[in-house]
């Protein structure tokens, strides 16, 4: 692929390194890579973008231009402009990161300018069922059966451990 042939010397675009890989990851869709993580690839070049836009008032910028701040002040854009929840920040602020390490590891830039970017996800600790709602649940009668059906899932999911994607690819 042309792109990846880039090395020292040739100047990249933010925007134009983050649509290489997003392209990249695309072509692994459904082999090892999932459409719902390349539509968080594509929504958060997105909101890069958009943050280009409105609040460093430029189309795209080289990379070697990036500098910490520049992260900074995105996951700050996250949360006021777009009113994003702490753990979306985070996830979007990781995109941005890999993008520009990658571009680091293959040679684009002389040193990763996030490198020492830390953003804690800050998702609270989570809450669980007691057994006696779980128990509570499964002798519930539900009118439709696709509530049934959904709650069955659920249940199975509680009691073996297994995650949703895990048990919506379980075959016969």
């Amino acid at each position: 692929m042309e792109h990846i042939k880039k090395r020292k010397g040739q100047s990249s675009s933010l925007l134009q390194t983050f649509d290489e890989d997003n392209e990249l990851f695309r072509m692994r869709v459904g082999k090892d890579r999932s459409v719902h993580s390349y539509n968080i690839m594509v929504r958060a070049r997105g909101y890069v973008a958009d943050f280009l836009q409105s609040w460093e008032h430029r189309e795209d910028i080289p990379l070697e231009e990036l500098q910490l701040e520049f992260l900074q002040r995105f996951s700050i854009y996250l949360s006021v402009e777009r009113n994003l929840h702490r753990g979306t920040i985070w996830l979007n602020c990781m995109m941005l990161k890999g993008v520009v390490q990658r571009a680091f590891r293959r040679g684009l830039i002389p040193v990763s300018p996030f490198a020492e970017f830390h953003i804690p996800k800050n998702i609270g600790e989570r809450e669980y069922l007691s057994e006696a709602e779980v128990q509570q649940l499964m002798e519930h009668t539900f009118s439709l059966s696709i509530d049934t059906y959904v709650r069955d899932i659920f249940v199975f999911s509680a009691l073996t451990g297994m995650s949703f994607i895990d048990i919506r690819q379980l075959q016969k």
